[in-house]
């Protein structure tokens, strides 16, 4: 073999290493993905269901947030861009139709800003309703949610929405509360909270949504 021959090898091998060292430090660079839980979802039926709104930083600093996800305890993760959330996102898809849904036309990777919760107060009629809150950072390292009506910001790390049903079939949300640990800190009743306006029902929703529940 000719020592050009042996060289070209030699930087071959050398080369197909750095390729193989790189995908595995990316890979592994992407797995420990740097997220922080901003508040819990749950809900009376199904029962025992729980999910999780979390944002995902640009970096160590988590100063400046590139997505926020859902996930939930029957296996169904979305995630969303900071782009898709100011256009608008689906989170919870069921009946047919996208039965919660969030927006935040001016919402910030740096700063936050307020969200839009729209959701059908009755799941077989054209009843929607908007409640709005925030995501806001606090200090350098962490992110809050926040109530948003006026002259009150109480922060909150729960979201419970109570469902109801007729005929054994779930069929409207008859109340949203927001938790601090254990305290309620707002009760909110759907028919209280203002119709969803129709610059947000004009909206173009990305993503399928979560399936909320199985089979109907």
């Amino acid at each position: 073999m000719s020592k050009n021959h042996t060289h070209v090898t030699v930087l071959g091998i050398i080369f197909a290493a750095a390729v193989q060292f790189i995908g595995i430090a990316h890979a592994d660079q992407v797995s420990a993905k740097l997220t922080a839980e901003i508040a819990k979802v749950t809900t009376n039926y199904p029962s025992g269901y729980k999910a999780s709104i979390s944002t995902v930083f640009t970096s160590e600093a988590r100063n400046v947030m590139d997505k926020i996800t859902y996930t939930d305890n029957q296996g169904q993760e979305l995630e969303y861009t900071i782009e898709e959330i100011r256009k608008g996102v689906v989170l919870l898809h069921s009946l047919g139709k996208d039965l919660v849904r969030l927006k935040g036309s001016d919402f910030q990777a740096d700063r936050g800003g307020p969200l839009n919760l729209v959701f059908y107060r009755t799941f077989f009629g054209g009843d929607i309703r908007q409640a709005e809150f925030e995501f806001a950072p606090e200090g350098e390292a962490a992110w809050n949610a926040y109530t948003h009506d006026t002259g009150n910001r109480d922060h909150f790390d729960g979201l419970n929405i109570t469902i109801y049903k007729k005929i054994g079939i779930p069929s409207g949300i008859s109340k949203v509360s927001l938790a601090m640990g254990e305290t309620t800190v707002r009760d909110y009743n759907p028919t209280e909270l203002p119709a969803a306006t129709d610059s947000l029902l004009d909206s173009i929703w990305t993503g399928p949504g979560a399936v909320w529940f199985p089979g109907l």
